[in-house]
């Protein structure tokens, strides 16, 4: 709330792709209610991360935190990442 956790810019970014937004609509409205802590809203925010993780998102946050990673790790990260459930990293 304070602005002091995050990057604005990296928020927008997120935020500006619907997919995005609308789970963390949901989550928000599920946090700010008595379903804070079901199975449910846990599957939501579950689903959240693997979106951001199936969808590359992942990698423009991890460029954003550093900018020199070198491109073979950045290829074998991203093969990784897109092996799907069971993978492990």
């Amino acid at each position: 709330m304070r602005g002091t956790r995050g990057d604005p810019e990296l928020i927008n970014k997120l935020l500006a792709i619907k997919e995005v937004s609308d789970m963390i609509n949901d989550i928000c409205s599920n946090l700010a209610s008595n379903m804070a802590y079901t199975p449910s809203s846990l599957s939501k925010f579950i689903g959240l991360c693997n979106y951001i993780k199936s969808s590359l998102l992942i990698c423009d946050i991890h460029h954003q935190l550093e900018s020199n990673i070198d491109e073979a790790i950045c290829k074998e990260c991203e093969n990784m990442l897109l092996k799907g459930p069971g993978s492990t990293f």
